[in-house]
Protein backbone atom coordinates (compact mmCIF):
# COMPACT_ATOMS: atom_id res chain seq x y z
CA UNK A 1 0.00 0.00 0.00
CA UNK A 2 1.74 3.44 -0.73
CA UNK A 3 1.48 6.34 1.61
CA UNK A 4 -1.44 7.83 -0.20
CA UNK A 5 -3.56 5.28 0.56
CA UNK A 6 -2.42 4.45 4.21
CA UNK A 7 -4.55 6.09 6.95
CA UNK A 8 -2.06 8.95 7.47
CA UNK A 9 -2.08 9.85 3.71
CA UNK A 10 -5.69 10.08 3.09
CA UNK A 11 -6.13 11.68 6.92
CA UNK A 12 -3.76 14.52 5.88
CA UNK A 13 -5.69 15.74 2.92
CA UNK A 14 -8.65 16.99 5.27
CA UNK A 15 -8.93 19.72 6.74
CA UNK A 16 -9.21 18.75 10.45
CA UNK A 17 -5.99 16.86 10.38
CA UNK A 18 -4.33 19.75 8.37
CA UNK A 19 -5.24 22.28 11.23
CA UNK A 20 -3.77 19.77 13.64
CA UNK A 21 -0.63 19.31 12.30
CA UNK A 22 -0.52 23.34 12.10
CA UNK A 23 -1.93 23.84 15.75
CA UNK A 24 0.87 21.15 16.70
CA UNK A 25 3.65 23.18 14.54
CA UNK A 26 2.43 26.41 17.24
CA UNK A 27 2.82 23.91 20.02
CA UNK A 28 6.22 22.71 19.48
CA UNK A 29 6.95 26.22 18.50
CA UNK A 30 5.48 27.98 22.00
CA UNK A 31 7.68 24.87 23.75
CA UNK A 32 11.19 25.33 21.74
CA UNK A 33 10.90 28.28 19.52
CA UNK A 34 11.30 28.41 15.85
CA UNK A 35 14.79 27.62 15.87
CA UNK A 36 13.73 24.24 17.85
CA UNK A 37 11.07 23.30 15.56
CA UNK A 38 11.45 20.02 13.72
CA UNK A 39 9.04 18.11 11.33
CA UNK A 40 9.71 14.89 13.03
CA UNK A 41 8.49 16.48 16.45
CA UNK A 42 5.42 18.01 14.73
CA UNK A 43 3.96 14.53 13.18
CA UNK A 44 4.66 12.96 16.76
CA UNK A 45 2.53 15.88 18.11
CA UNK A 46 0.07 15.78 15.48
CA UNK A 47 -0.04 12.03 15.64
CA UNK A 48 0.94 11.62 11.60
CA UNK A 49 3.40 10.13 9.66
CA UNK A 50 6.79 12.28 9.37
CA UNK A 51 6.37 11.22 5.26
CA UNK A 52 3.33 12.32 4.70
CA UNK A 53 4.18 15.99 6.63
CA UNK A 54 7.05 16.37 4.20
CA UNK A 55 5.22 15.42 1.07
CA UNK A 56 2.90 18.56 1.52
CA UNK A 57 5.56 20.90 3.22
CA UNK A 58 8.83 19.70 2.11
CA UNK A 59 10.69 22.19 4.64
CA UNK A 60 10.68 23.53 7.76
CA UNK A 61 9.88 27.47 6.14
CA UNK A 62 6.76 26.20 4.16
CA UNK A 63 5.95 24.73 7.29
CA UNK A 64 5.79 27.68 9.19
CA UNK A 65 4.35 29.95 6.91
CA UNK A 66 1.26 27.66 6.35
CA UNK A 67 0.86 27.61 9.60
CA UNK A 68 1.33 31.50 10.03
CA UNK A 69 -1.05 32.07 7.36
CA UNK A 70 -3.62 29.94 9.23
CA UNK A 71 -3.49 31.74 12.03
CA UNK A 72 -4.05 34.67 10.47
CA UNK A 73 -7.34 33.37 9.46
CA UNK A 74 -8.72 33.18 13.03
CA UNK A 75 -8.36 36.63 13.52
CA UNK A 76 -10.83 38.82 12.31
CA UNK A 77 -11.39 42.96 12.68
CA UNK A 78 -14.28 42.71 10.67
CA UNK A 79 -17.24 43.67 12.43
CA UNK A 80 -19.10 47.14 12.68
CA UNK A 81 -21.48 47.36 15.59
CA UNK A 82 -22.39 50.64 15.42
CA UNK A 83 -20.33 52.76 18.38
CA UNK A 84 -16.84 52.65 19.48
CA UNK A 85 -17.82 50.67 22.96
CA UNK A 86 -19.72 48.26 21.11
CA UNK A 87 -16.44 47.77 18.80
CA UNK A 88 -14.34 47.73 21.85
CA UNK A 89 -16.70 45.16 23.67
CA UNK A 90 -16.22 42.55 20.88
CA UNK A 91 -12.20 43.49 20.27
CA UNK A 92 -11.52 42.75 23.72
CA UNK A 93 -13.76 39.60 24.05
CA UNK A 94 -12.30 38.17 20.98
CA UNK A 95 -8.55 39.38 21.68
CA UNK A 96 -8.93 37.51 25.12
CA UNK A 97 -10.09 34.52 23.65
CA UNK A 98 -7.34 33.72 20.92
CA UNK A 99 -4.63 35.60 21.28
CA UNK A 100 -3.39 34.54 24.25
CA UNK A 101 -4.58 30.81 24.25
CA UNK A 102 -0.97 28.64 24.21
CA UNK A 103 -1.21 27.64 20.30
CA UNK A 104 -0.66 31.42 19.45
CA UNK A 105 1.61 32.28 22.26
CA UNK A 106 3.59 30.12 19.63
CA UNK A 107 2.61 31.80 16.92
CA UNK A 108 3.69 35.30 18.51
CA UNK A 109 6.76 33.88 19.03
CA UNK A 110 7.57 32.74 15.62
CA UNK A 111 6.62 36.04 14.40
CA UNK A 112 9.07 37.47 16.38
CA UNK A 113 12.02 35.31 15.24
CA UNK A 114 10.82 35.58 11.65
CA UNK A 115 13.06 38.38 12.03
CA UNK A 116 16.15 36.12 11.51
CA UNK A 117 14.56 34.72 8.19
CA UNK A 118 13.68 36.90 5.37
CA UNK A 119 11.33 35.50 3.55
CA UNK A 120 9.13 34.32 6.98
CA UNK A 121 9.57 37.95 8.15
CA UNK A 122 7.97 38.95 4.66
CA UNK A 123 4.83 36.84 5.31
CA UNK A 124 4.71 37.61 9.13
CA UNK A 125 4.78 41.38 8.11
CA UNK A 126 2.25 41.09 5.43
CA UNK A 127 -0.11 39.14 8.07
CA UNK A 128 0.78 41.62 10.66
CA UNK A 129 0.07 45.26 8.58
CA UNK A 130 -3.67 43.77 6.91
CA UNK A 131 -4.48 43.07 10.47
CA UNK A 132 -3.65 45.94 11.78
CA UNK A 133 -4.78 48.08 8.74
CA UNK A 134 -8.54 46.23 9.13
CA UNK A 135 -8.60 47.09 12.84
CA UNK A 136 -7.65 50.98 12.29
CA UNK A 137 -10.59 50.53 9.89
CA UNK A 138 -12.70 50.43 13.00
CA UNK A 139 -11.29 52.89 14.84
CA UNK A 140 -11.26 55.10 11.51
CA UNK A 141 -15.07 54.50 11.50
CA UNK A 142 -15.32 55.83 14.83
CA UNK A 143 -13.73 58.87 14.13
CA UNK A 144 -15.82 59.73 11.39
CA UNK A 145 -18.89 59.23 13.77
CA UNK A 146 -17.51 61.60 16.33
CA UNK A 147 -16.40 59.24 18.95
CA UNK A 148 -12.65 58.77 18.78
CA UNK A 149 -10.22 61.83 19.22
CA UNK A 150 -8.56 62.63 15.64
CA UNK A 151 -5.54 63.23 17.24
CA UNK A 152 -4.71 60.73 18.55
CA UNK A 153 -2.68 58.34 17.16
CA UNK A 154 -4.47 54.83 16.21
CA UNK A 155 -1.99 52.49 15.62
CA UNK A 156 -0.39 53.49 19.03
CA UNK A 157 -3.87 53.11 20.58
CA UNK A 158 -3.88 49.68 19.07
CA UNK A 159 -0.79 49.01 20.69
CA UNK A 160 -1.64 49.91 24.25
CA UNK A 161 -4.85 47.77 24.23
CA UNK A 162 -2.05 44.40 23.07
CA UNK A 163 -0.07 45.67 25.53
CA UNK A 164 -2.46 45.64 28.65
CA UNK A 165 -3.91 42.74 27.49
CA UNK A 166 -0.10 41.05 27.61
CA UNK A 167 0.86 42.46 30.79
CA UNK A 168 -2.69 41.27 32.53
CA UNK A 169 -2.00 37.33 30.69
CA UNK A 170 1.71 37.49 32.06
CA UNK A 171 0.64 38.54 35.62
CA UNK A 172 -1.82 35.50 35.56
CA UNK A 173 -4.40 37.80 35.87
CA UNK A 174 -7.53 35.74 34.09
CA UNK A 175 -8.51 37.88 30.83
CA UNK A 176 -12.27 35.90 31.11
CA UNK A 177 -12.65 38.11 33.87
CA UNK A 178 -15.39 40.35 32.85
CA UNK A 179 -14.76 43.40 35.60
CA UNK A 180 -11.47 43.59 34.68
CA UNK A 181 -12.29 43.63 30.62
CA UNK A 182 -15.24 46.35 32.02
CA UNK A 183 -11.84 48.17 33.16
CA UNK A 184 -10.09 47.99 30.61
CA UNK A 185 -12.32 49.04 28.21
CA UNK A 186 -13.49 52.14 30.45
CA UNK A 187 -10.39 53.19 30.81
CA UNK A 188 -9.67 53.08 26.87
CA UNK A 189 -12.77 54.99 26.09
CA UNK A 190 -11.53 57.88 28.17
CA UNK A 191 -8.81 58.04 26.12
CA UNK A 192 -10.55 57.63 22.75
CA UNK A 193 -13.17 59.81 23.31
CA UNK A 194 -12.89 63.59 21.91
CA UNK A 195 -13.13 65.96 24.23
CA UNK A 196 -15.73 68.14 24.90
CA UNK A 197 -15.70 71.85 23.93
CA UNK A 198 -17.73 74.34 25.41
CA UNK A 199 -20.06 75.64 22.83
CA UNK A 200 -19.07 78.90 20.69
CA UNK A 201 -22.40 80.06 21.15
CA UNK A 202 -22.71 80.34 24.74
CA UNK A 203 -24.20 83.68 25.89
CA UNK A 204 -22.02 85.91 27.46
CA UNK A 205 -22.65 87.98 30.17
CA UNK A 206 -23.28 91.42 29.75
CA UNK A 207 -22.63 93.69 32.39
CA UNK A 208 -25.05 97.09 32.99
CA UNK A 209 -23.53 100.08 33.13
CA UNK A 210 -23.06 101.31 36.57
CA UNK A 211 -26.33 103.89 37.68
CA UNK A 212 -24.44 107.55 37.41
CA UNK A 213 -24.41 109.15 41.54
CA UNK A 214 -26.56 112.06 42.12
CA UNK A 215 -24.91 114.85 43.42
CA UNK A 216 -25.18 116.03 47.37
CA UNK A 217 -26.25 119.32 47.64
CA UNK A 218 -24.40 121.15 50.86
CA UNK A 219 -26.52 123.51 53.02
Amino acid sequence: MSEDESPEGKQLRGEPVVRRVLMSVMEEVALSGYGGLTLERVAARAGVNRTTIYRRWPTKKELAIATIQHCSEQIHFDWDLGSLRADMTEFLSRASKTLFTPGMLGMHRMMLEAAHDSELQEVATAVREDKVSHAIQVLTRAEQRGEFRADLDKRLFLDSIFGTLFMRAMSQESLDDPKLLATILDYLLRVATPLKRESSTKKKTVRKPAAPKKAVRRR
